[in-house]
């Protein structure tokens, strides 16, 4: 069912938005936990521009089958930005000895600015996998842009899943830069007690493969946003990420530092997850702006300082994995980022007040003597 905005018509801006976004890409953005899905013509992300039919519940757009997913799934979920409230997506797998299941319409989460993540699920087994919108009452035009569809084992997740109290930190000997907590993103807590991460040894870089917001606003209903895409729609206890920055510097806390998180396919021991809000992949190419890149400085510093953690283990996520996660226009500034990060953290210059000068104005009704006021 459609969780509608309270925003008004949203194609207008999102057109805008997607204006660059036309060029397709054949491999994987974000990286998540999941198998990546692609369609035979047509890779993601996938930037469409459909067009108002002569009725509802005509099909607007269907795609090709997809690339063959060898590993057992059950759910299929996608996510991007939708100019328009009223378009229906519908998957179908291929079930074994190869007829195709029914359509099965995904449950959409549609946010602000017209973010939207989607579920379908279907039983579990290999297969592959065909999308097709439909139109639901769309008004004239609407610009969809999906950044990214992947399938995973659900039911295989929530079995390995572990319950484990977390443990405290030691007291922390360096100060770390301004940190934006959960309570001021409105976090909802974890579903499950955390899994510990005693030591954490390694950061791996992401990027979010969505806005790149440019107020603390904004960075706090997108992350609220990532949360609940996790959360409900992969079925995480929590945003997989211990931190996020956004393109103003902000940086935003996310699993705490002390829970082993979930960013990097069976790599997440000791692993503190940093991602940078942005897609820094064709075909949007974000780049890092100043202050995001300082901050991202700011934090690695302390988190080697706090951790011990030496700079040749700050990776992007495409070292553990095929993704193009963090992005070439972030991961290609590593190397520099690394050594910057590794100097010490440069002198804070004194604060200077400049005031204009002391003036002291006497009553005309008071002698002065050069020495003390006097009354007449």
């Amino acid at each position: 069912m459609w969780k509608k905005p309270a925003a008004a018509s949203l194609a207008a801006a999102l057109a805008l938005a997607l204006a660059s976004w036309a060029v397709p890409r054949a491999a994987r953005a974000a990286g998540d936990e999941g198998v990546s899905v692609s369609f035979a013509g047509q890779s993601l992300p996938l930037a469409l521009s459909l067009r108002k039919s002569f009725g509802k519940n005509r099909v607007l757009y269907q795609s090709g089958v997809s690339d063959a997913i060898g590993p057992r799934w059950d759910t299929v979920l996608m996510e991007g930005t939708e100019g328009d409230s009223n378009l229906v997506f519908e998957f179908s797998k291929r079930l074994p000895g190869g007829a195709w299941s029914p359509w099965v319409s995904a449950e959409i989460h549609l946010y602000q600015k017209g973010r939207f993540w989607g579920r379908a699920e279907f039983p579990a087994g290999e297969g592959a996998l065909r999308l097709k919108i439909m139109d639901g009452g769309i008004k004239g035009h609407a610009a969809l842009f999906i950044s990214d569809i992947d399938v995973y084992d659900a039911a295989a997740q929530m079995a390995a899943a572990t319950a484990t109290p977390g443990a405290q930190n030691p007291p922390e000997p360096v100060m770390p830069p301004l940190i934006h907590a959960r309570r001021e993103w409105h976090a909802q807590p974890t579903r499950n007690p955390y899994t510990p991460m005693m030591a954490p040894w390694r950061i791996t870089i992401h990027h979010t493969a969505g806005p790149q917001s440019m107020t603390l606003k904004d960075t706090l209903r997108e992350v609220r946003f990532i949360q609940d895409f996790q959360q409900d729609g992969r079925g995480w206890d929590d945003i997989g990420y211990h931190f996020l920055i956004d393109g103003a510097g902000n940086i935003i806390e996310g699993r705490p530092v002390n829970a082993v998180g979930s960013h990097v396919k069976g790599d997440n021991d000791g692993n503190i997850g940093i991602a940078m809000m942005g897609y820094f992949s064709p075909p949007v190419n974000d780049r890092l702006t100043a202050a995001q890149e300082s901050a991202l400085v700011a934090l690695l510093r302390y988190l080697h300082a706090r951790y011990n953690i030496p700079m040749s283990e700050v990776k992007g996520h495409r070292d553990y994995e095929r993704t193009e996660c963090p992005g070439n226009n972030v991961y290609n500034l590593l190397p520099e980022i690394r050594r910057e990060a590794a100097l010490p953290a440069p002198a804070e210059k004194p604060l200077v007040v400049k005031r204009p000068p002391l003036v002291i104005k006497f009553p005309d009704s008071i002698r002065w003597d050069g020495r003390t006021a006097v009354s007449p």
